[in-house]
């Protein structure tokens, strides 16, 4: 007969291996970390071409819907870049908020001042949504049919940028000879709700992206791709499709750095913290609708992927936690309270001394990923004190992801969003 003391062993020897593995995992998580200090190059890092002619024409592409508080912001940075021959094209995606206001009030201001004479910008009207493409897309797939670059600039309209970004960004695709540039920005957190989730952006690229092996490998899995800055060269675009060959899927970005591999095109991406900024939402409400509509898809809609990552985060980042506050606890109750009710209440917790230090050496290792990622994108360490937060806060927003696609109420800025 098997008693519940031998069958409590056992699984605590199973949860010791756990432990073990989930240790070994973290340390090639920090060697990563450390890598991509050196991997992940800053957009500056390269030469200017000699003579402006040099440098190609680019089509800056900006959708954007119900914008009002970003798009002034967006397309004045990119009126005052430092590059010689680029356009600006705006579409407006059925605003119903101030966007194309804003918008006719910048093309006056264009016209009559004389710092923006030699500048093209242009804005217009996207037409109606075809029943098969998905909003964005279709806006970006309108603007790309308006342009006249040899460069193709897609960026998202809560973004803004440095006089220099444009130069940067074409000195870095010319001098790599690449097909495809995607920049990450400096994730803007100006409240507590943008503090748990925006960090979150650069630590996950930092800690978990071999780019040493990414930039060699021809696995389309292994790119990263930031939908906020994604620059193609026009020819290579097409050559994968566009936006009409991904209308219906909804992360471009993952989607585009995935194709771009499988076609056996060149892919990179920098640092731009320097150059690009954004700010992708300004309260919990719209994190939580931006996040719920993106994090699912990660997964490609996999239940069983979805829960493998769902329990390897919770084990890995969020059970050392909750071992060392139990055993802390467990302390508490030996030494200050009464033994009578230690003898009650030790064996709900019992944390052998084995798994308290494996789950400190998690803490640390993990912590360190933090300050590495922190100190690099310019955060505040005290995202590395409220980590276990922040992941807590990514596990809740994707098991919501998960239940609003099943429940098929996902939404972004008024549109039903169905996942395919």
């Amino acid at each position: 007969m098997i008693s519940i003391s031998s069958i409590s062993i056992n699984l605590i020897s199973i949860f010791t291996l756990l432990q073990y593995l989930s240790l070994l995992t973290l340390l090639v998580f920090l060697t990563f970390s450390i890598s991509n200090l050196w991997a992940l190059r800053k957009l500056e890092e390269f030469p200017n071409l000699t003579k402006d002619k040099d440098y190609p024409m680019i089509s800056v592409l900006i959708p954007a819907r119900d914008e009002e508080l970003n798009i002034k912001k967006c397309v004045k940075s990119l009126l005052n870049q430092n590059y010689p021959n680029y356009e600006v094209l705006v579409l407006n995606d059925n605003s119903t908020d101030e966007t194309e206001n804003i918008l006719k009030k910048i093309e006056k201001e264009i016209k009559i001042n004389s710092n923006y004479k030699d500048k093209k910008f242009n804005y217009f009207n996207g037409t109606k949504l075809p029943q098969d493409w998905l909003g964005k897309h279709w806006a970006c797939h309108q603007l790309e049919q308006k342009s006249n670059g040899r460069l193709l600039l897609f960026i998202d309209a809560d973004t803004w940028h440095h006089p220099d970004t444009l130069k940067v960004a074409v000195n870095a695709l010319l001098s790599e000879n690449v097909d495809f540039v995607t920049v990450l920005p400096k994730e803007e957190a100006n409240t507590f709700a943008e503090e748990l989730s925006m960090p979150l952006i650069p630590w996950s690229l930092q800690t978990f992206m071999p780019l040493a092996i990414a930039k060699r490998s021809k696995r389309p899995a292994l790119s990263a791709t930031i939908g906020q800055f994604m620059l193609f060269k026009k020819r290579s675009y097409h050559y994968i499709g566009g936006y009409s060959a991904i209308r219906d899927k909804v992360l471009d970005d993952v989607t585009f750095g995935r194709k771009i591999k499988s076609f056996g095109l060149k892919w990179r991406i920098f640092d731009g913290k320097r150059y690009v900024h954004c700010r992708m939402y300004r309260n919990f409400k719209d994190i939580f609708e931006g996040l719920t509509r993106s994090i699912y898809p990660v997964f490609k809609n996999n239940i069983f992927y979805f829960s493998i990552s769902i329990l390897f985060l919770s084990f890995t980042f969020i059970a050392p936690w909750i071992i060392s506050l139990l055993y802390g606890l467990e302390i508490i109750l030996t030494n200050f309270i009464n033994q009578f009710s230690v003898n009650l209440i030790m064996p709900i917790f019992n944390i052998p001394t084995l798994n308290f230090y494996l789950a400190l050496i998690s803490i640390l290792i993990t912590s360190l990923t933090w300050i590495i990622s922190n100190h690099r994108f310019k955060y505040s360490q005290f995202i590395t004190l409220i980590h276990p937060l922040i992941i807590s806060t990514i596990i809740y927003l994707a098991i919501s992801s998960m239940i609003k696609n099943f429940q098929g109420t996902v939404t972004w800025k008024g549109r039903k969003i169905k996942f395919y």
